[in-house]
C-alpha cells in the first residue's frame, strides 16, 4: 500500500469517525429535547415538578430500568433475550411466579410486566457477569472468573431486592397512615 492510499484510508475513518460522534449527539440531543417537552407538557397540565420528581424518588434506577424493558418490549423496540420471553411463557417460570407475588404487595404489577422483569433480571445478570470478567481481567484469569461469577450472582439478585425494598417501603408508609384512617372511620361513625 503505498502512502497516498494510507492517508487516504485515515481522512476516510477519521470522517466516518466524525459523522458517527455527530449522529450520536444529535440524537442525544434530540432525546434530551423530547424530554424537556415531555417534562413541559407535564407542568403544563398542572402535574408540578413534584409530582414528576415523586415517581422518581419512589421508584429507584433499577426498577425504572425494568419498566423501560417492559415499555420496549410492549411495542417491540427490542428484541428479547431470555428464551422464556421469546417463548410467551415468562409468567408459568419460578422466577415470573415469584414476582407475581411480590408485585401485588409492592404495587408495581401494572408497570413491570412478568416478561419486563424477567427480561430486565436476565440482561441484569449479563451485564454484572460482564462488569466482573472485565474487571477482573486487569489482574488474573482467575480473578476474572470469580468475579464474573459474583457479577452475574448480584446482577441477578438486584431486581429482586429492589421490588422486596418497594414492598417493604410501602408498608411501612400503610402503616404509618393506618392510625390516621383508623381515626376517620371512627369519626364517620
Amino acid at each position: 500500500m503505498n502512502a497516498a492510499a494510507s492517508i487516504g484510508l485515515a481522512c476516510a475513518a477519521c470522517a466516518l469517525g466524525g459523522a458517527s460522534a455527530g449522529a450520536v449527539a444529535y440524537m442525544r440531543l434530540e432525546r434530551r429535547n423530547r424530554a424537556r417537552r415531555r417534562e413541559a407538557a407535564l407542568m403544563a397540565q398542572g402535574a408540578g415538578k413534584k409530582a414528576l420528581s415523586a415517581r422518581a424518588s419512589t421508584r429507584g434506577a433499577v426498577l425504572r430500568y425494568a419498566e423501560g424493558v417492559t415499555r420496549k418490549l410492549f411495542i417491540g423496540a427490542t428484541e428479547p433475550i431470555s428464551p422464556c420471553v421469546r417463548a410467551k411463557r415468562a409468567g408459568k417460570t419460578r422466577r415470573g411466579s415469584h414476582y407475581l407475588a411480590q408485585a401485588a404487595a409492592a404495587g408495581c404489577r401494572k408497570e413491570i410486566s412478568v416478561s419486563g422483569y424477567c427480561e430486565a433480571q436476565l440482561r441484569l445478570t449479563v451485564v454484572g457477569s460482564i462488569l466482573g470478567i472485565l474487571l477482573g481481567a486487569l489482574l488474573s484469569t482467575e480473578l476474572a472468573i470469580t468475579l464474573g461469577v459474583a457479577g452475574a450472582v448480584l446482577g441477578a439478585s438486584l431486581l429482586p431486592r429492589s421490588v422486596r425494598a418497594l414492598r417493604k417501603r410501602r408498608g411501612v408508609c400503610a402503616e404509618r397512615h393506618l392510625s390516621e384512617m383508623l381515626e376517620v372511620v371512627a369519626l364517620g361513625l
